[in-house]
């Protein structure tokens, strides 16, 4: 085989390895997020899409292709989504400010407010009020951010207060952040089902 041909096989085989790893990134860390994406549009919450987090930049051109596909232009993801706008970076700057006890996902050290899991299944949902209450919160604009998708999304905390609710908040869609754009406090909820939150 010719020099030529081996290397121009070698890269399409580069190039499927990474469009295959984009590809489970999104059925991973997008798909599933559809779901949370519907019950905010089904209860009129109004949401903007702010970034798609932690993408490879050798799987953004692959991941810009699958986004014009359904389901994810229909939910209203686009290229711009793959920018990097600093949220990274005060994703990195939350975790030093609010770190967490346990070493393999995120559980901070904050005050608790509930724990739904030692909870009879009758007992009200109220959690996140309790949480946003006791920081003395007025409405704002707020980012909402699962750590186990992709997806900041800003969104009005008012609207969120309302959908403390299982289909939102649970174990399959795991720990949850409710911060503001200057970090000066947190709101998490943990996979145990449990609301923490501070003001620094």
């Amino acid at each position: 085989m010719q020099p030529d041909k081996r290397k121009e096989l070698e890269e399409r085989r580069r190039q499927l390895q990474i469009r295959r790893a984009a590809e489970a990134f999104l059925a991973s860390a997008l798909q599933p997020y559809v779901d949370i994406l519907d019950y905010l549009s089904k209860h009129d919450v109004d949401f903007e899409i702010i970034q798609l987090m932690y993408v490879k930049s050798d799987w953004k051109s692959h991941i810009q292709t699958m986004l014009q596909r359904v389901p994810y232009v229909d939910c209203g993801f686009h290229a711009g989504h793959l920018e990097e706008l600093g949220l990274e970076e005060q994703m990195d700057q939350l975790y030093d400010r609010y770190p967490s006890i346990n070493s393999l996902r995120y559980v901070p050290c904050l005050p608790k407010f509930a724990d739904y899991g030692t909870a009879p299944p009758e007992k009200i949902r109220d959690g996140l009020q309790k949480a946003a209450a006791s920081l003395g919160l007025s409405s704002q604009k707020v980012f909402l951010y699962y750590l186990r998708y992709t997806p900041v999304i800003e969104v009005s905390l008012f609207d969120i207060l309302v959908h403390d609710h299982e289909d939102l908040f649970n174990f399959w869609h795991g720990d949850v952040m409710i911060f503001p754009s200057d970090l000066t406090w947190l709101m998490a909820f943990t996979l145990e089902e449990e609301w923490y939150a501070v003001k620094s």
